[in-house]
């Protein structure tokens, strides 16, 4: 079956030329991929084409880094006859096209969730190609995913009357549906941000009655301070990572765990690179995704002290293809401070001003003179004889 090669014999590059040849040779491999999954797609056997197909250009994705991709696989991909079949699925149709604008949105995730239905029309093979990806490793942890957040939510309610949450980047906010604590009604506030106001407009119409407030902000606005939320019981993020930089990731990791009260919980989820279907997701879907290894995770936490969190984890989904991180904030801070003669107030790392009441540093002075020569004064954050009351 002949593919469309496009720029082929531009003569870009030499025919001699190393490079050239690896590429040539790459390239006939994914054209024979193509060929083998097309012949399969067209005789009926749509299972055991769509797995070739996934498979093998997976092998291919996870041997060259993404540009290497882009460059010599992409184009082979989309402009071969089999994208004829492959778009017929109205899933991998709309992921590839994104109509508002970004990828992953949350009208596709509704495919996967069966919120959607298919489309009138939608052919024999479109039908058989969206069902074979429904049930791959991708879709099923995005299900997972939901779940995860629905329990934690209920584990939020059960251990705090009418609890604080924040969702960002929050889509059509499908986890809430999934709790029981949000359709009974036991939660205080629960704030849905999204900068899409079409998402917003379904979590409206879904969730509204139940006690959710939509809020139409974008991440940009919480790194520049112009969206701040304090108090919050539950503060999370489902998919938003994927798509964060590593610096950027960090520091709304930081933001996020100072709108928590004392207590409170952080949770955020990041797809891993160990995901099977990488190869047919960056080329016929078009959604390519920032990936993060556990370790990589740990590491969107660097900015907050040890000595601010009670407990810290990382743990997969079901189906062990994203990772969460948990984090849940100390209720009280214990931070060992020494004073001396003349302080006024001090700074922490990690914490905001750390403020010495006046009588504390007088009274201080006072056991001083009495113990001279006999060892330091300090004062403990922790509520013992001198204490420090954070400002």
């Amino acid at each position: 079956m002949a593919a469309v090669f496009s720029g082929a014999g531009s003569g870009v590059m030499p025919a001699d030329d190393i490079t050239g040849r690896s590429n040539r040779t790459v390239r006939s491999s994914c054209l024979s991929i193509l060929d083998a999954a097309y012949r399969l797609l067209s005789s009926g056997q749509v299972g055991a084409g769509m797995e070739l197909l996934m498979g093998r250009l997976t092998e291919l994705r996870k041997g060259h880094d993404a540009d290497e991709w882009e460059a010599l696989f992409q184009t082979e991909a989309i402009g071969h006859p089999i994208t004829r079949l492959i778009f017929q699925d109205p899933f991998t149709d709309h992921s590839f096209r994104k109509p508002r604008g970004y990828p992953g949105d949350a009208a596709l995730l509704d495919f996967i969730y069966g919120f959607t239905p298919m489309p009138p029309g939608t052919s024999a093979m479109g039908t058989a190609v969206f069902e074979f990806n429904r049930e791959r490793q991708a879709p099923r942890s995005v299900r997972s995913r939901a779940e995860i957040l629905a329990r934690e939510i209920d584990e939020t309610a059960a251990q705090t009357e009418s609890p604080r949450i924040l969702s960002i980047a929050c889509g059509h906010l499908r986890e809430a549906g999934l709790s029981k604590a949000v359709m009974e009604g036991r939660i205080g506030e629960f704030i849905a941000l999204d900068q899409d106001p079409l998402s917003l407009a379904e979590v409206e119409r879904a969730y509204a009655s139940r006690g959710v407030r939509t809020v139409q902000e974008s991440v940009r606005a919480i790194l520049a301070g112009k969206a701040r939320f304090t108090g919050l019981n539950l503060v999370y993020a489902a998919g938003l990572y994927d798509y964060l930089s590593e610096r950027v990731a960090a520091r709304l990791t930081r933001l996020m765990f100072d709108m928590l009260a004392p207590g409170g919980r952080l949770l955020i989820a990041n797809f891993a690179p160990c995901l099977n279907d990488i190869g047919y997701i960056e080329s016929y879907m078009g959604w390519k995704l920032i990936y993060r290894e556990p370790q990589e995770m740990i590491a969107l936490a660097r900015d907050i002290a040890s000595s601010e969190w009670k407990s810290h984890r990382l743990f997969w989904d079901e189906h062990e293809s994203i990772v969460f991180l948990e984090i849940i904030k100390r209720r009280q801070i214990n931070v060992p401070v020494t004073l001396s003669p003349g302080l006024k107030g001090v700074v922490v790392p990690g914490l905001n001003n750390l403020t010495i009441a006046p009588g504390i540093v007088t009274g201080w002075q006072r056991g001083r003179t009495r113990s001279r020569g006999k060892g330091h004064g300090k004062a403990n954050g922790d509520g013992g004889s001198n204490g420090a009351a954070v400002a």
